[in-house]
This record gives structure tokens, sequence and C-alpha cells, in this order.
């Protein structure tokens, strides 16, 4: 997992609360304590949202799940979205397997509008 993501216009995008995250390799038990600092930096900084880059992620576990679900709880109770980018279908076949495919609001990236893709499009 890399840390935020600083891309171009990203001082535009703080400014309008949006913070991104860029996770660059599978989100499991080994890398959960990284994973965790990491988000809980963005949260701390209240984001009305803060939107996960999924793309080039291999793969999740129930405690990579498990992290994605305690940041969208915190983001809810502070009324902010967390929304996950560019999901590949392995990371989403195990959302599906968890039952959580319902609970994240999914953007499908912008290598994938327009395209078809395992992932719906909007799924929170």
């Amino acid at each position: 997992m890399a840390a935020e993501q600083a891309a171009p216009g990203a001082a535009a995008a703080r400014a309008a609360g949006v913070i991104e995250v860029y996770v660059a390799q599978r989100l499991d038990v080994a890398s959960v304590r990284r994973c965790q600092a990491i988000l809980s930096q963005a949260l701390r900084r209240q984001p009305a949202r803060l939107i996960v880059d999924l793309s080039d992620c291999p793969g999740v576990d129930a405690t990579g799940i498990g992290v994605l679900l305690d940041a969208h709880r915190a983001l809810w109770r502070q009324g902010s979205q967390l929304t996950l980018r560019a999901v590949p279908p392995e990371v989403w076949r195990m959302f599906v397997l968890a039952r959580v495919d319902h609970v994240f609001d999914v953007d499908p990236g912008p290598a994938q509008r327009g395209h078809p893709s395992p992932v719906p499009p909007q799924a929170g």
C-alpha cells in the first residue's frame, strides 16, 4: 500500500475534502498494520470523501475487508463517504463471498468507464 497519492490537482482535491489512497499490494493480514496506519492518518483529516484506489491490488482477505469496513464505518459516523475505485475482479469476488459487495460505494475508475466490467458501477 502506498501512502497518500499525490496526484496532479491534489491540492484542489484536498481543498474540496477528498483524499485518495492508492493500494499496490495485497490487503491481507501481512499488510494490515500499514494499511490501518495509512487509513487512520487519512481519517484524522476528516475528509468529506476518502477514495481507495484498488486498481493494482492483487487480492484481499478477511482482514483486509475488515480494515475497509472499519474505514467505511468511521467515515459514515462523521458524515463522510468511502469510495473504492477500480476494484479488480478477484477482489470483487472476495467482497461478494464475504457478502459486503452491497456496502461499498464503487467507482469503476477511468479505464473501465463505458466498458463492461464484473464490478457494478454503484455497489453501495
